[in-house]
């Protein structure tokens, strides 16, 4: 009887605070508010309260200023709108604006189908997750610009399932309805192929202004030190026949089997022109020297036929 009578008592209640809300007109400060709903409930011993307010955004008379305000209160806590009010949605008819939030912060808004996102703490902003059954099954963003009625004009953001029994998990950018780049679970990337086998794997051409190759393989400026022991003419020569391509550099086969090194095959061909210089300063050592040695000849044997010139006797 005693339950039935508090009913009653809080039904009036109910319906004279509904009444007396009804009555009232929303105050045209900013950050007045009104409540004009509430439901209640019990939960072990706490009452949880779902109140709907009219608030006031900004300063005027009318409807285009307010907004309803629909949140949580809690026993005798979290009754201000915009305020205290927990997991709060807020609607604003003029402007077609929905938010979201709890307390005095606001963690997502909607308006003319554009979406803010906001987390007051370091955390993911946004977090989706699909269950995959086998390997190339993905889960992402697609995003579709075209004329009406078009499907094929999408690009997309991409977490693809690379191996079921790993948990490895890639990263792949569409660009008409097409996958264009690849980050494979082990950080490889890939442009024009889904399994990179290095760091950057492009499958196509590659065209740019500058490129610049940092390498732990040492520059050979050691071909210059005095105990550097480089190899004759003659043992190039013999090599070459032999092998049919130079000293240290690979062959035509072993290229076109293992690629092509940038950075090794530069240092090498420098090696071998810091080599070509070595052996064209000797080179011109000895002309130098055989050129000294002629002058050195000529000069004797002009001095002999200058003397034998003076001893022939005179006939005339």
């Amino acid at each position: 009887m005693k339950q039935f009578i508090k009913f009653i008592l809080l039904s009036l209640l109910f319906i004279l605070v509904q009444r007396i809300s009804y009555g009232q007109t929303l105050g045209a400060v900013k950050g007045n508010y009104l409540q004009i709903n509430a439901f209640t409930g019990n939960a072990g011993g706490n009452t949880f309260y779902n109140k709907q307010w009219l608030v006031r955004n900004a300063a005027g008379p009318d409807w285009l200023t307010a907004s309803l305000h629909d949140g949580i209160a809690i026993d005798g806590s979290f009754h201000v709108p915009m305020s205290t009010s927990k997991t709060w949605w807020e609607r604003n008819p003029y402007l077609g604006i929905q938010s979201w939030g709890s307390g005095a912060e606001t963690y997502m808004t909607l308006k003319e189908g554009h979406l803010s996102l906001n987390t007051p703490t370091n955390g993911w902003v946004l977090s989706s997750k699909a269950t995959v059954t086998n390997a190339g099954e993905y889960n992402g963003i697609k995003l579709l610009t075209g004329y009406p009625n078009d499907t094929n004009k999408w690009a997309a953001v991409v977490a693809t399932a690379e191996d079921l029994h790993s948990n490895s998990t890639g990263l792949a950018l569409y660009s008409s309805a097409l996958e264009r780049i690849r980050i494979a679970g082990n950080g490889n990337v890939g442009i024009g192929t889904t399994t990179p086998k290095a760091k950057l794997a492009v499958e196509g051409n590659i065209l740019a202004k500058e490129i610049k190759i940092k390498t732990d393989i040492s520059v050979p400026d050691y071909v210059f030190e005095p105990d550097y022991k480089m190899r004759s003419l003659a043992e190039i020569e013999n090599y070459v026949k032999e092998h049919k391509h130079l000293p240290e550099i690979p062959s035509a086969k072993k290229i076109g089997e293992e690629g092509l090194d940038l950075a090794e095959m530069n240092l090498l061909l420098l090696k071998k022109v810091e080599e070509l210089t070595l052996h064209l300063i000797e080179e011109r050592k000895g002309r130098e020297e055989l050129a000294r040695y002629c002058n050195q000849r000529i000069m004797v044997l002009e001095e002999k036929l200058k003397n034998l010139s003076a001893d022939e006797p005179d006939y005339k």
